[in-house]
């Protein structure tokens, strides 16, 4: 009887010993790093207000110039629209606020040349209301570098924020300075009835090699609380790099012409504090690996720095 108990009383003091040493993970740090750049979208959303009755024009703060024919809105139900209008726009039209906003120039697998890209939304009295069936609005965006070979795409967002565009017309007319007192300009039709993204692009075909570049940074630095760009000033393009799973932290960008010349663009924000990573505009090169060191700053800072790439 008393080996018996002398038994119990081991295995009970060795289960005490494997409970005692038992190892508990720590809490999974937080991030708000998509909030960022939600909030950078919401701040660039400008209203205006036409009388669906009269047609009229607006200006967006970047110069963009959106004419919007009489009776241009109607209801689901394909009733004309009647008073007020309210119509939302949105200009991401440098490669600064398409960083900052998080919204990229990508086809499927291709980089797009980007003449910049709009939203353009119309409600009354809060509720969406579209275009009719044979009404359009013109729109001209303004550019410092005309290219004749720009096309329109439209956009499909995601909903953790990037955009993929789709090319729905091949050509987008070029007004030039002469023809129109102040500027030069893309002009186009914007005939959808939802309205939503569009940009003047045209698809990136450099005959460089093309390669494989990546964003190496240390292991904290996860999808979950990262976001990497590359930006090409040249062509005015912002790309996202991605990791192969959620738990790497090496970025990557496939079909990238060697030679191209881009900067990297890296943001995180773990439990409440920012870091960043923002090279020198750098000549990409075979098999290109860019070690990002990531620096803590505060939101305003790194804001700041990408405002002034």
């Amino acid at each position: 009887m008393k080996k018996i108990t002398y038994l119990i009383l081991t295995i009970s003091l060795g289960l005490f010993s494997c409970k005692k040493h038992e190892i508990i993970p720590g809490p999974i740090p937080t991030s708000n790093l998509e909030n960022v750049f939600t909030d950078n979208v919401e701040d660039a959303k400008q209203d205006f207000t036409i009388n669906n009755n009269a047609g009229g024009s607006f200006t967006g703060v970047d110069g963009t110039i959106v004419t919007v024919p009489v009776d241009a809105f109607v209801y689901a139900d394909g009733s004309t629209v009647t008073g007020a209008v309210n119509i939302e726009m949105i200009e991401v039209l440098n490669y600064n606020d398409m960083v900052l906003m998080n919204k990229p120039t990508v086809s499927g697998d291709n980089i797009l040349v980007s003449g910049g890209q709009l939203k353009i939304t119309a409600t009354k009295s809060g509720s969406q209301v579209y275009l009719a069936p044979d009404a359009s609005l013109s729109v001209m965006v303004p550019t410092d570098a005309p290219d004749d070979r720009m096309a329109l795409y439209e956009g499909i967002e995601s909903l953790d924020g990037p955009v993929d565009w789709a090319l729905i017309e091949d050509t987008v007319v070029v007004v030039e300075e002469d023809s129109l007192e102040g500027g030069v300009y893309y002009y186009f039709e914007f005939d959808n009835p939802d309205l939503g993204w569009i940009n003047c692009d045209y698809r990136w075909d450099n005959p460089a090699p093309q390669t494989t570049i990546s964003a190496v940074l240390d292991a904290e630095y996860r999808i979950r609380y990262t976001s990497c760009f590359v930006v090409f000033p040249e062509i005015n393009s912002v790309i996202n790099l991605y990791p192969n799973d959620t738990i790497s932290s090496t970025y990557r960008l496939n079909n990238v012409p060697t030679g191209s010349r881009a900067i990297f663009v890296c943001v995180a924000e773990i439990d409440d504090v920012y870091y960043s990573y923002i090279s020198d505009e750098t000549a990409i090169t075979m098999d290109h690996m860019e070690t990002a060191v990531m620096s803590p700053s505060t939101l305003e800072d790194i804001e700041a720095a990408i405002a002034d790439l």
